[in-house]
């Protein structure tokens, strides 16, 4: 199925808060008692430790109904009751003694494990005052209040079904055959852990408590049952679910109370406790607000010893940092891990921002829950587990790997998420448990297919209030998306009172995982800020008011409070309209920033380009720095860049000091700027975008069957199609709704006469002009499939229609593009990559009835690893009897693979036969060749790839005809045997000098014998390359998508090889690489 990133019902798990004050775990709260199952329809309501986190969604557990959900213990205030000290090292411990007295502390204090700290208790002292007391002290290197941080929130196991969508998401199937964490030691500082339940037993060594101070890590509250279960439940036992490292060892360290609280320095004993008791990897389902030095001290040396970290990032829905997840930029070896739900997409409670490392599911976890049984939950706190099992495979195959190598593994293999390349939500992206488990394997995992940027709004960019759009008739309709997506409108306005609502279509559900929560600001014409809303929870209008003094043009601004991208169906109504009473004023507060080029998400941009912020304040010039200016690749690392600051219009310049890569991705954050008047702007401006790929991008997917006329179906899509009757199809909700074109193989079979048929786009009801171009040529008795990329009509609507026959008609869907899809194009000069007939590719020898074989087609001839999709030209010669051939990915190791499901190749005896194939890369980078009955030669030439970095970005256009030989357009004449000819296809009226490559149907009409075309790149001097685009027989015209190289000048060359025929090319798209 295609990647559209669908609804999943959601519940949210409350993470913990660390302040020196407690610590509280992220994970699901309501009620007190575990043992009530949650009715359906219904889950427990998340609490924020900080008191700005949205309520967890309520959510219809589904299968789950059956289990109790995690409940989270009600909140309550817990205070600080001593302070975490560090002193030089020159102070003698009479003068430790004598600080800590003056400033109202008791005794000389307890050393904190693992860190440099000692922890002092401050009786009925204050703990702020008593922290800023020894911060005077030239004696005290630091000191901090020690914070109270808050919980986070392919086997035979039965409850597997419960959590293949998470698993399927980071493909932890396929990693299992690589992995199963054997011998690596996970630590779970947590609310303890259920030793004796079943389903974790075998996975358990001796730990401690150090709430109670003994040697029973007892859990009483369920949340650390849990988190070890997503770690490390024993997998194949028959029981209950299966953890990410299975045969993993679970090391239970408690460290949180009956409130899921834990102070900073019980933490960070924890932490030392685990790392002297063999732990390899640390897993932190807690954090909060406040930043702590002995945290922090913990957690390096924890990785110093070798240990890798891994913390949940917080459930409070903003980019308010929580730490010790907070540390991870500073720390090699530590991950901070937001959390989607089952289809990759961040959580509207998820907590979110520029320390983020990676992202996992997060939601409706189903685990053991102390005394037996099951349980589940949601949040962080279960996000986190993930990665920590994760680092556990990776460790298990690669043993001693550094704790920075082990995050590095895991984050340069996610699959990118969210907006292209690292960004605050995803991080580096969605964990991809596959990816890092067989990086150093002999036999790869596949490369993991990034997830399509959510979709935007159509039309130019709204997304800074320079280009706000006017807002016509007072109001409208849209979506907040992608991620961080801001909506800003125009509004002529006379002077007078005005009210600004954002409201919803729809009745706003908690029930989902993405939560729409409106934000308004309002800009009069100078730039003023006259009124902000953000009083209402999601679910409910924000409304202000407004008092213009003027007639002129007013801007309004809607943004969502939350990170994540609400689904389309969620889209607030925007109502401006003149108020029946004048409003309370408000001074009016000058905005921060105005305008930004190139606009976010854009593509096509050049490769030196100069990045503009505009700000409607004087910043100060000593800000401008690396610190808080920062040019970042796709990686998120520096790009070396002069930053200038152009006075009169109030902008802030980035400019690489070298060219960016085509195909790549960058960002520009601008963060912690001051104005001149010192105050601070209070959220970073960041500006996404991709240099080159200039157009769409595609989605290969896991082939599928769209229409089959034989097959009876539901709509009126069975029977056969008449002459002249379009078999109407709509791919709305199979696709992303952004989705431009579409990648399908069409077939016609059981034609009864000669004639063509034509797939195009056309409206939701059928309607729209029928193209004079053909995708496919039919005589009776041959089924005939044919490529085709087609552009989508509105509604994602398309039509297939045959002129002549009455045919059965197969649709089978490769793919789509997508502004923001997975993977770019690169065109090459078509290539030889597999000849059964001379053992190029594959051993020598037709491929039996039955057999395959298997190309290597990603890593090898010249395509990169992390390849996608590869397009190949492929025929068959030699045939024995009728047969056809299926072209798929090579399914993932250990899949029972029973055969497939569709087919791209018809062939017959006594002629050979091509058609161009877009295939995903599968197992290894590997393509599948099946044959299904006859023995025939196969052979496949390379025209092109798709990759996350690839350069180029398809425009779909509406069929046109840019050359025909019957009518000398574009060529002189009839293509003569053995004489090429250069035909300009770039630069025509369907295609622009700038293209790269174009996606063309070339017919060969009325061949003198049998005979094949070659189409490639026309190059100075000429080359002939020994390729084949189609094959022709006498007696019948053919049909064969290309993707066309274009070459000097934008020309093709084609070449006959035997025998004269008429050639005819139209186009249905192109490429490019800059806008």
């Amino acid at each position: 199925m295609p990647n559209p990133r669908p609804v999943a019902a959601a519940l949210a798990a409350a993470l913990v808060a660390v302040v020196l004050t407690p610590l509280a775990a992220w994970s699901a709260p309501t009620g007190t008692a575990l043992a009530g199952t949650a009715p359906a329809g219904t889950a427990p309501a998340g609490t924020a430790p900080t008191g700005t986190a949205p309520a967890g969604p309520s959510a219809d557990p589904g299968a789950h109904a059956d289990l109790p959900a995690y409940e989270h213990p009600a909140p309550a205030p817990v205070e600080p009751d001593q302070v975490l000290v560090r002193f030089a090292p020159s102070a003698s411990r009479s003068a430790q003694g004598s600080s800590l007295s003056a400033a109202g502390a008791t005794g000389t204090g307890v050393p904190v494990p693992g860190t440099r700290y000692v922890a002092v208790p401050v009786g009925d002292e204050d703990t702020e005052a008593v922290a800023a007391r020894l911060a005077a002290d030239p004696r005290v290197a630091a000191v901090e209040v020690d914070h109270v941080r808050h919980a986070s929130g392919g086997t035979d196991d039965p409850l597997l079904r419960d959590l293949s969508g998470a698993l399927e998401a980071i493909r932890l199937p396929r990693a299992w055959e690589a992995s199963t964490g054997e011998g690596v030691v996970v630590a779970v500082l947590d609310s303890g852990v259920d030793t004796t339940h079943e389903d974790l037993v075998a996975r358990m060594l001796p730990g401690t408590d150090l709430v109670d101070g003994d040697d029973d890590p007892a859990d009483p509250k369920g949340h650390g049952t849990l988190v070890a279960g997503s770690i490390a439940a024993t997998g194949d036992n028959g029981t209950g679910g299966v953890g990410v490292a299975y045969d993993a060892s679970v090391l239970p360290v408690r460290v949180l109370d009956t409130l899921l609280t834990t102070t900073d320095s019980r933490a960070a004993a924890g932490i030392a406790w685990a790392v002297a008791h063999g732990a390899d990897v640390v897993n932190l389902s807690f954090g909060a607000p406040e930043p702590s030095g002995v945290l922090l001290d913990a957690i390096r040396s924890a990785v110093a010893a070798g240990v890798v970290v891994v913390a949940a990032a917080g459930n409070t829905g903003d980019q308010v940092p929580q730490y010790p997840a907070a540390y991870a930029p500073d720390v090699d070896g530590l991950l901070s891990v937001s959390a989607t739900n089952d289809a990759g997409a961040l959580t509207g409670w998820a907590s979110w921002g520029d320390t983020v490392s990676v992202a996992a599911p997060g939601t409706l976890v189903v685990g053991p829950r102390p005394g037996g049984g099951y349980q589940w939950g949601w949040g962080s706190s279960f996000a986190a587990p993930l990665v920590s099992g994760a680092a556990a495979l990776v460790l298990a195959g690669t043993p001693g790997l550094a704790p920075a190598a082990v995050e590095q593994r895991l984050v340069s293999t996610a699959r990118d998420a969210g907006p292209r390349g690292y960004d605050p939500y995803y991080g580096a992206g969605l964990l991809d448990v596959a990816a890092a488990a067989t990086a150093t394997s002999t036999v790869h995992a596949a490369a993991g297919v990034p997830l399509d940027r959510a979709p935007a709004d159509p039309g130019p960019s709204d997304d800074t209030a320079a280009t706000a759009q006017p807002l016509v008739g007072g109001t409208t309709t849209a979506t907040l998306s992608p991620e961080g997506d801001v909506d800003w409108y125009a509004v002529d306005v006379q002077a007078g009172t005005y009210q600004v609502e954002a409201g919803y279509t729809v009745p706003a559900s908690s029930g989902i995982e993405q939560i729409l929560d409106p934000r308004l600001e309002v800009r009069d014409a100078a730039g003023l800020v006259l009124a902000t809303a953000n009083a209402e929870s999601g679910g409910s209008p924000e409304r202000v008011q407004v008092q213009v003094a003027a007639a002129g043009t007013i801007r309004v601004g809607v943004s969502n409070v939350n990170g994540s991208a609400p689904l389309p169906v969620y889209r607030y109504r925007l109502t401006v309209e003149r108020a029946s009473s004048d409003a309370a004023t408000t001074p009016p507060t000058r905005s921060w920033w105005t305008s930004a080029t190139p606009a976010p998400h854009t593509s096509g941009v050049e490769a030196r380009p100069t990045v503009r912020v505009g700000f409607a304040r004087d910043l100060r010039t000593s800000d401008l720095t690396a610190a808080h200016v920062r040019l970042r690749d796709e990686a998120g690392a520096a790009v070396s860049a002069t930053v200038g600051w152009d006075a009169p219009g109030r902008t802030v310049t980035v400019t690489p000091t070298s060219d960016l890569s085509p195909g790549h991705h960058y960002s520009l954050v601008v963060a912690g700027v001051r104005d001149t008047a010192g105050e601070t702007l209070p959220t970073p401006v960041r500006v996404p975008f991709t240099v080159g790929a200039g157009g769409d991008r595609y989605t290969a997917v896991e082939p599928f069957r769209l229409v089959d006329t034989r097959q009876p179906a539901p709509d009126d899509t069975f029977g056969p199609v008449v002459s002249g009757r379009r078999l109407v199809v709509s791919l709305a909700g199979l696709l992303p709704p952004d989705a431009t074109a579409v990648v399908v193989s069409l077939a016609s079979t059981r034609h009864d006469a000669v004639g063509n048929v034509r797939v195009f786009p056309v409206a939701a009801d059928g309607s729209g002009p029928a193209p004079r171009v053909a995708n496919l040529n039919v005589v009776p008795g041959v089924d005939q499939p044919n490529l085709a990329t087609v552009q989508l009509g509105p509604g994602q609507t398309i039509a297939a229609m045959p002129e002549g026959p009455l045919t059965d008609l197969v649709l089978d869907v490769f793919g789509y593009y997508s502004p923001g899809g997975a993977s770019g194009y690169v065109p090459v000069t078509p290539v030889r990559v597999l000849d059964t007939r001379d053992g190029t590719g594959a051993p020598v020898g037709p491929v039996t009835g039955g057999h395959w074989v298997d190309l290597a087609a990603a890593g090898a001839h010249g395509v990169p690893a992390d390849a996608t999709a590869v397009v190949l030209n492929v025929a068959g010669t030699g045939v024995r009897g009728g047969t056809f051939v299926s072209v798929l990915p090579t399914p993932d190791l250990g899949v029972a693979w029973t055969g497939p499901t569709t087919s791209n190749l018809n062939l017959y005896p006594g002629r050979d036969q091509a058609n161009l194939v877009t295939v995903k890369v599968g197992e290894d980078g590997r393509v599948r060749f099946w044959v299904d009955r006859s023995a025939t030669h196969l052979v496949a030439d390379l025209a092109g790839y798709y990759s996350p970095s690839g350069r180029d970005g398809l425009v779909p256009v509406a069929p046109t005809r840019v050359a025909d030989t019957r009518s000398a357009l574009g060529f002189a004449g009839i293509l003569r045997a053995g004489v090429p000819a250069d035909v300009r296809i770039g630069g025509t009226s369907a295609v622009p000098a700038q293209a790269t490559a174009a996606v063309v149907n070339l017919a060969g009409v009325q061949p003198a014998s049998g005979t094949h075309v070659r189409a490639f790149p026309t190059t100075v001097p000429a080359t002939l390359p020994d390729v084949a685009s189609i094959n022709l027989v006498p007696g019948r015209d053919e049909s064969n998508m290309a993707v066309l190289t274009l070459g000097a000048e934008g020309r093709s060359t084609f070449y006959a090889r035997s025998a004269d025929v008429h050639v005819v090319v139209d186009v249905f798209g192109w490429f490019r690489t800059y806008r």
